[in-house]
C-alpha cells in the first residue's frame, strides 16, 4: 500500500451526522440518486481527461474534480489551504504534497491505491467510504498469500483513513477472505499473538458495515487460536453492522479428537476501553464469536483490563464451541442479541468444548499453603439482558466465577448455570424447554467461601425436568413462576437460603414442588409460596441423615399447598412445618426432629397427619385438621412402630 505522512490533524473534520452521510440504504450508500455514484455504491468515474492543471492551483482554491487527472508518476506540490472535492473525477498515478502550512482538505472519494498524499491534510468529512475496486484488497475466494495481503492492506487502510482524520470507516457491498493465523512480526519474537495478527481496529474509530458486507476468515489449521478482528488495547472504538464469517466448516482440525479447543474467534477484545459491537452477525466461528480478555494477571501491577464493552443488537449463529467468551474484564453489557445454534455439530465439525452461548470463565486457583483464592483473571459488573437464546448444545449462559454478574430479562431455551460467583443475579428471565427438558433451567452450584449473596428471582420456567437446582449457600430464590416442571426446586447440599413468593403450577401429571433427596439442607427458610400442582408440594427423602447433620433445620411456613399429593418427609431429619395451608394431609415415614404446628390441613382422601414406621422427636401442635369422616381415615394416624413417647400432641383440632 502507499504510505501516508501526516504532520498535523488538529481539525477533526466535519461531523458525520451534520453531513447526513453514512449507511442509510440496503447497500449502505446514501448516495444512489447522484450522477457521480452508481446504485451499488461504487463511484461513477468520468475517465475523460480533466482540464484542471494542478500546477496552477492557488492557495485557498476549492476545486471539484470532474474528470481524470493522471499524474504519470509525478509529484505535485500544492499550496496551503486547498480543498479538492470529488465530482465524478479522479486523480491517479502520482503524489500530491499539500505542504506543512495551513491545513488542506481532500475528499476521501478521490483517494486510491495509485495516489500518494502527504502534508498537513484532512478529509472533507470524518467518514472514509471504502471503494473496494480502488484499493489493494481482493474479493472472493483467494489463495493464502492474497488473503494474508488482504489482512495487511485493510488494517493499513484503517490507519491511513484515521491519519486523515476519519472517525468512521464505511464498507458497503463487499465479500473477502482474510488470513489471520500467520506471524507477521519482523522482530526476534516470533510467537503468535492472535490480537496482533488479526485486523486491528484503531482507537477513536468505528468500522461501519452493511448487511452486504462479509468479512471471512481464511481457513486456519491445528491448534492456533486466531481472531479475525481485534480491539487491542484501544479505546472508544466500535464495529457496527456487517457479517463476520468464520471457517468452521472449511478448516482442517487436528485428528484423534485433539481439537476440542481449536479454532478462531471472529472478534477479540483485549484490554479494550469503551468498545461497542452493534448489529453485527457472527457466524461459523471455528472456536467462537467474541472473546473478551485483558493484558497481565489481576494481581500484577501491569494488569490492563478490558473496561466498558457493549455488545448489542447482534446475531450469533452456528459458532462452534461458544458464542461469547468473557475471561477478564469489567463493566460489560450484552443486550438485545440473538444466540442461536451454539456448539451444535455440523457436517464438518463437532461442537468443541463449553457448549454454552455465553461463558464467563476467569481463571482462579487457591494457594497451596494459605488456601486463599488467587485471581489470575477477574470478571465483574456484567449485565446480560434482553437477549434470546435458541438451540445451544449445553446451555444458554454460564458463570464459572465473577462479581456482580446480572442475567436479566432474557428469553432462553436452555440452562443458565453458575459455579463460583458472588453478588450475582439470575432475574426476570423466561425459560422454555424444548430439546432437553430433563436438564434444569437454572443450576446454582459450586461451594466455598467465595460463593455468596446470589439471587434467583422473577423468572418464569416452563416444562423443565427441574426448574431450579439450588446448591451450596446464601441464595435468595423468590418470585419465580414454575410451570409444569417435574421438580420445581431441588436442593442437594444447601444452606442459608430463603425461598419465598414463588408460584408452582402444573397440569402435567407427576409434578412436584420442592425436593430434597439424598440431600443436606440447613437454615433453609421456605415461605409465602403457592403450590397448585399434580403431586407433592414438598418431597424430602433421606434429608439431613449424615453424621453431623443432626441439628440441621428447614423452616417451612405460611405457604399454600394446593397440591394433589401431601408433603412427604421420609427418612428425613430437621423440619419445622408451621402456619401453612395444606391439602391432602401430611406424611412422615422414619422422620426425626419434625415439628408440625399451626397449620390448616384438609385431607380429602387420606389421614390428616400420618406417621408410619419409626419416627422420633415429633411435635404436632395447634393444627386445624379436616379429614374424611367416612372410611378408616384418622385425624392423626400413628403406626404402632412409632413410640407414643416420641410424639407430642398439643392443641390440635380435628374435624
Amino acid at each position: 500500500m502507499n504510505s501516508l505522512v501526516v504532520t498535523s490533524c488538529q481539525n477533526e473534520g466535519i461531523n458525520l451526522e451534520d453531513q447526513n452521510v453514512g449507511i442509510s440504504d440496503e447497500n449502505g450508500t446514501g448516495e444512489e440518486n447522484s450522477d457521480i455514484f452508481n446504485p451499488d455504491g461504487t463511484l461513477n468515474i468520468n475517465t475523460e481527461p480533466s482540464a484542471i492543471n494542478l500546477n496552477e492551483v492557488q492557495s485557498g482554491d476549492d476545486i471539484a474534480i470532474e474528470g481524470r487527472i493522471d499524474l504519470n508518476g509525478q509529484s505535485v506540490v500544492l499550496p496551503s489551504n486547498v480543498t479538492l472535492r470529488y465530482n465524478g473525477g479522479e486523480i491517479i498515478n502520482g503524489t500530491l504534497d499539500f505542504g506543512n502550512e495551513s491545513q488542506s482538505v481532500v475528499d476521501g472519494n478521490l483517494l486510491n491505491r495509485s495516489l500518494s498524499v502527504s502534508g498537513n491534510i484532512r478529509l472533507l468529512v470524518d467518514v472514509f467510504s471504502f471503494r473496494p475496486n480502488r484499493w489493494n484488497i481482493v474479493q472472493g475466494p483467494v489463495d493464502y498469500a492474497t488473503a494474508l495481503q488482504n489482512t495487511l492492506n485493510l488494517e493499513q487502510l484503517f490507519l491511513y483513513a484515521k491519519g486523515l482524520g476519519a472517525h468512521t470507516f464505511v464498507i458497503r457491498t463487499f465479500d473477502a477472505y482474510f488470513e489471520v493465523s500467520t506471524v507477521t512480526s519482523t522482530t526476534s519474537n516470533q510467537n503468535f499473538y492472535p490480537q496482533k495478527e488479526a485486523i486491528n481496529i484503531p482507537s477513536d474509530f468505528t468500522l461501519q458495515m452493511s448487511d452486504n458486507t462479509i468479512l471471512r476468515t481464511f481457513p486456519t489449521e491445528g491448534h492456533i487460536s486466531a481472531a479475525l478482528l481485534a480491539f487491542d488495547n484501544v479505546e472508544n472504538s466500535a464495529i457496527k453492522g456487517g457479517v463476520l464469517y468464520g471457517e468452521r466448516d472449511i478448516r482442517t482440525y487436528s485428528p484423534n479428537d485433539d481439537n476440542a479447543e481449536e479454532g478462531t474467534y471472529l472478534v477479540m477484545i483485549k484490554a479494550g476501553k469503551n468498545v461497542t459491537l452493534d448489529g453485527v452477525t457472527f457466524t461459523k466461528g471455528s472456536k467462537g464469536g467474541v472473546d473478551i480478555n485483558s493484558y497481565g494477571f489481576y494481581f500484577n501491577s501491569n494488569y490492563n483490563p478490558t473496561d466498558g464493552v457493549t455488545i448489542q443488537n447482534c446475531t450469533f449463529d452456528e459458532n462452534r464451541a461458544i458464542a461469547l467468551a468473557i475471561t477478564d474484564g469489567r463493566n460489560i453489557t450484552v443486550q438485545n442479541n440473538s444466540f442461536e445454534n451454539t456448539a451444535q455439530p455440523t457436517s464438518n465439525s463437532d461442537g468443541g468444548v463449553v457448549g454454552y452461548a455465553i461463558d464467563i470463565e476467569p481463571i482462579r486457583t487457591r494457594d497451596n499453603v494459605t488456601g486463599e483464592i488467587i485471581w489470575w483473571q477477574y470478571v465483574e459488573n456484567v449485565i446480560i439482558q434482553n437477549n434470546t437464546e435458541y438451540n445451544s448444545r449445553e446451555g444458554s449462559f454460564t458463570i464459572y466465577a465473577g462479581n456482580n454478574i446480572q442475567i436479566d430479562n432474557n428469553d432462553v431455551q436452555n440452562t443458565v448455570s453458575w459455579s463460583y460467583p458472588f453478588n450475582s443475579k439470575v432475574i426476570n428471565n423466561t425459560f422454555t424447554a424444548v430439546s432437553n427438558p430433563i436438564k434444569p433451567a437454572i443450576i446454582a452450584g459450586g461451594s466455598g467461601d467465595s460463593v455468596f449473596n446470589n439471587e434467583i428471582s422473577g423468572n418464569t420456567i416452563n416444562n423443565y425436568g427441574t426448574g431450579i437446582s439450588a446448591n451450596h449457600r446464601d441464595i435468595v430464590i423468590s418470585n419465580n413462576t414454575l410451570n409444569n416442571c417435574i421438580t420445581g426446586i431441588q436442593f442437594k447440599n444447601s444452606a442459608d437460603m430463603q425461598v419465598f413468593n414463588n408460584t408452582f403450577q402444573a397440569t402435567t401429571s407427576g409434578c412436584r414442588g420442592i425436593m430434597g433427596h439424598l440431600a443436606t439442607m440447613n437454615n433453609i427458610e421456605i415461605y409465602n409460596n403457592v403450590f397448585n400442582i399434580t403431586s407433592n408440594a414438598l418431597y424430602f427423602v433421606q434429608l439431613n441423615k449424615a453424621a453431623g447433620e443432626e441439628n440441621n433445620m428447614v423452616y417451612v411456613h405460611d405457604n399454600n399447598f394446593d397440591s394433589a399429593g401431601p408433603p412427604i418427609f421420609s427418612n428425613s431429619n430437621g423440619i419445622n412445618l408451621q402456619d401453612n395451608m395444606i391439602g391432602n394431609g401430611v406424611q412422615l415415614t422414619n422422620a426425626s426432629n419434625v415439628t408440625i404446628s399451626g397449620n390448616i390441613i384438609d385431607a380429602n382422601s387420606s389421614n390428616g397427619i400420618s406417621l408410619t414406621n419409626a419416627n422420633y422427636g415429633i411435635q404436632i401442635i395447634n393444627n386445624d385438621i379436616n379429614y374424611p369422616q367416612s372410611g378408616n381415615y384418622q385425624c392423626i394416624y400413628i403406626q404402632n412402630t412409632t413410640s407414643t413417647n416420641e410424639v407430642s400432641q398439643v392443641g390440635n383440632s380435628c374435624n
